[in-house]
C-alpha cells in the first residue's frame, strides 16, 4: 500500500519571529526556503522541513509558556565535533556531550527555549 504521506514538517510557533528566524537561519547554515513576510518560514532538510510561525493575536497565549517543552527537535548530525564548534561559533552554547548506547549527543536551546539534541549515530 502506498503511503498516505508525502513528508514531515515541524511547525514551531515562534512569538519573537525574528529572533527565531535569525537562530535557525545561523544553526541550519541556510536561509529559509519559503517566505510568508513576517508570519511564516520554512528550512528545508533531508527528509524533514522546519517551519516557524508568528502565532496570531488571538491564539498567540495556548504558545506561551513559562516552563520548557516536554518535545525535543532532534538533529542528526555526521560530526558531533564539528557540530559543536559551529553552534560555539553562532552564539549557541552547547551542553556536555553525552554518550548514550546509540551514539553521542548534547542539547542546547533556542531562543524560546524548545530543546535541541544534535546527535551523531554510534558507528
Amino acid at each position: 500500500m502506498a503511503s498516505l504521506y508525502r513528508y514531515g514538517r515541524l511547525a514551531i510557533a515562534a512569538i519573537d519571529f525574528d529572533t527565531m528566524k535569525q537562530f535557525y537561519s545561523k544553526i541550519l547554515q541556510q536561509e529559509p526556503t519559503r517566505h510568508i513576510k513576517d508570519v511564516y518560514v520554512e528550512y528545508q532538510l533531508p527528509d524533514l522541513r522546519i517551519g516557524l510561525f508568528k502565532p496570531r493575536p488571538d491564539n498567540r497565549p495556548e504558545f506561551m509558556h513559562d516552563t520548557r517543552s516536554t518535545a525535543s527537535i532532534v538533529l542528526e548530525v555526521t560530526d558531533i565535533d564539528a557540530a559543536i564548534k559551529h553552534f560555539t561559533s553562532v552564539g549557541c552554547t552547547p551542553g556536555n556531550v553525552i554518550d548514550t548506547f546509540h551514539g553521542k549527543e548534547f542539547y542546547a536551546y533556542d531562543p524560546a527555549q524548545n530543546r535541541l539534541i544534535i546527535h551523531q549515530e554510534k558507528k
